[in-house]
C-alpha cells in the first residue's frame, strides 16, 4: 500500500484560517497511511483556558479524480453520522491549494489500541469492557442504519476519552454503502472476515455488515487477551484459525485467558458462515446479559483441562491406603504463535505446550477377600512410602517486544517437599493445591510481555 502520508510536509507551527475558524497545529499526535493528524489549538479560546481540536491533514488529489472521489466519500460519510454520541465528531473541512483538513474533536486518550496494551484498562475489568464495547456497538450500528459499513474496524479506529470511560468511532477511509462487496482483502489482516479475505479459488461476494461483525470479534479478543486469535483468518494460511474451525468456541477457550462464557459469545462473532453470524442487537443482549469474561485465577481452560486428567487419574485408582504406585499425567495441546502480543513481529513456528505431572498416588491393596502374610500386620492401613510431587512444565518462551526473534522453549521443574508419613487413611492430593502450581506456571509464560 502507498503511504500517503510519508510525503506531506511537517505544518507544525502553521495557522489554518476559514472564516471565524483559526487554528495553530502545536504537534504531530499521529499518523497513518493517508494523513497526519495534529493536536490544534483554537486561537479563539485564551491561552490559560484553550481549546485544543484534532487536525488531520490529507493530500488534496486532482480534482475528479479517483482519488479526489474516495477522499469527499470518507469526508461524507463522516459527515453523516458525526452526530452520534459514539462517532468521533467531525466539526467542519478545510481546504487549502494542496491539502484537507480535518477538524475534529481532540480525545486525550489516544486509541484504543493504547487502552489496552498501554493502560490494560480492561484486564480482568468486566464493567470497562461493558461500557467500552457496547459503545462500539452503539456507534457501528448506527453506521449500518445510516447505510454506511466502516470496513476497517480495529483499535486504531476507536478513539478513547482521557479516563476511558468513553469511545469514539473514527476513519471512514475505507467505508462504503455496498452491502455486498467484491473488494477482497479491503481492511487490515488481523480483522478482516474469512470472506473478504476471498482465499478460496473462486470467492464469492460478501456481505459488508457481516464482515463488520468479524472484526467487533477479533477487537473484544484484543480488549479480553491483548491478543489476536489468529494472524490471519483462512486455514489454508494459520494454523490457529485451522484449529478454531475444527475445534469451534472450545478452542478459544483454550488458548486464551478468557472464561467458557466469554468463548462462547465470540464464537458466535467469529463465525466463519457469514449467514449464521450473530448480529448485532443480538450481540449487545449476550454482552449486557454476559456474568464474567475472564477465568478464576486468570487461569485458562487448558489448564484446567490439565487437571481434570490429573483428577481423573486419580478417581480412576482403586481402592484406599496400599502401596504407592505412581501416576503420569500428561496433557499436550497446540499453542499456535498468533497468541502474542498484538504490537508483536514475524510469526514462528507452531509450539506445544506440555503439561506433565507426576506425583505418588495411595492405592489400597487389601481388599476384605484379601489376608495379609504378614504377623507384624494387621488388615488395617499400611503406611506407604512417601515421595516427593514433582510438576514439570514445558512452556513456550513468550518473546517481549523489543524481541520478536523464534521463540525458543524452557522447562520449568519445581519439586515439592517430600509429603510426611500417615498411618491414617491418606488424602489425595488437592486439586486447587495443583491448580495453583499450574497456574504459576501459567503466568511465568503468558505475563512475560
Amino acid at each position: 500500500m502507498a503511504i500517503f502520508s510519508s510525503i506531506l510536509p511537517n505544518l507544525v507551527g502553521h495557522t489554518l484560517h476559514s472564516g471565524p475558524v483559526k487554528l495553530r497545529l502545536l504537534h504531530k499526535a499521529g499518523c497513518g497511511a493517508y494523513g497526519v493528524v495534529y493536536l490544534a489549538w483554537d486561537l479563539s479560546t485564551p491561552q490559560h483556558n484553550p481549546t485544543f481540536y484534532a487536525v488531520k491533514c490529507l493530500l488534496k488529489y486532482e480534482p475528479g479524480s479517483d482519488l479526489a472521489h474516495i477522499q469527499q466519500r470518507e469526508i461524507a460519510f463522516h459527515k453523516s453520522v458525526s452526530h452520534h454520541p459514539n462517532v468521533a465528531t467531525l466539526h467542519t473541512v478545510i481546504e487549502e491549494e494542496y491539502y484537507v483538513y480535518l477538524v475534529m474533536d481532540y480525545y486525550e486518550g489516544g486509541d484504543l489500541f493504547s487502552a489496552i496494551c498501554d493502560r490494560r484498562s480492561f484486564v480482568d475489568n468486566n464493567h470497562n469492557v461493558k461500557r467500552s464495547f457496547l459503545q462500539l456497538l452503539d456507534a457501528v450500528q448506527a453506521c449500518h442504519d445510516a447505510g454506511i459499513y466502516h470496513r476497517d474496524l480495529k483499535p486504531e479506529n476507536v478513539l478513547c476519552s482521557q479516563s476511558d470511560s468513553r469511545f469514539f468511532l473514527s476513519d471512514f477511509g475505507l467505508a462504503t454503502r455496498s452491502v455486498v462487496s467484491s473488494s477482497f482483502g479491503c481492511g487490515s489482516s488481523f480483522y478482516l472476515s474469512p470472506e473478504c479475505i476471498g482465499s478460496s479459488s473462486d470467492p464469492v461476494p460478501y456481505s459488508t455488515r457481516h464482515s463488520d461483525v468479524w472484526s467487533l470479534g477479533v477487537i473484544l479478543t484484543n480488549m479480553l487477551t491483548g491478543r489476536n486469535p489468529w494472524r490471519v483468518a483462512s486455514a489454508a494460511l494459520d494454523e490457529g484459525y485451522a484449529q478454531y474451525v475444527r475445534d469451534g468456541p472450545q478452542y478459544l477457550a483454550c488458548v486464551l485467558p478468557i472464561s467458557l462464557e466469554a468463548a462462547g459469545i465470540l464464537g458466535k462473532i467469529l463465525d466463519p458462515n457469514s449467514l449464521t453470524r450473530t448480529t448485532i442487537p443480538e450481540l449487545k443482549v449476550a454482552i449486557m446479559n454476559a456474568t464474567d469474561f475472564f477465568p478464576l485465577d486468570d487461569v485458562p481452560e487448558y489448564i484446567r483441562l490439565a487437571d481434570q486428567s490429573f483428577e481423573t487419574s486419580l478417581e480412576n485408582a482403586d481402592g484406599d491406603v496400599g502401596t504407592c504406585s505412581v501416576i503420569d499425567v500428561t496433557f499436550e495441546m497446540q499453542v499456535p504463535p498468533s497468541l502474542i502480543p498484538m504490537y508483536s513481529g514475524p510469526s514462528s513456528d507452531v509450539r506445544t505446550l506440555t503439561l506433565e505431572i507426576t506425583t505418588s498416588s495411595f492405592v489400597n491393596q487389601i481388599s476384605s477377600s484379601t489376608t495379609s502374610d504378614s504377623d507384624s500386620e494387621s488388615g488395617g492401613p499400611v503406611t506407604p512410602v512417601t515421595r516427593s510431587i514433582e510438576l514439570t512444565a514445558v512452556v513456550p518462551h513468550l518473546e517481549l517486544a523489543a524481541d520478536m526473534g523464534s521463540a525458543g522453549v524452557e522447562q520449568v521443574v519445581l519439586v515439592a517437599e517430600p509429603a510426611k508419613a500417615h498411618t491414617a487413611r491418606a488424602r489425595r492430593p488437592s486439586s486447587t493445591t495443583v491448580q495453583r502450581f499450574i497456574g504459576a506456571i501459567h503466568r511465568m509464560a503468558v505475563r512475560a510481555q
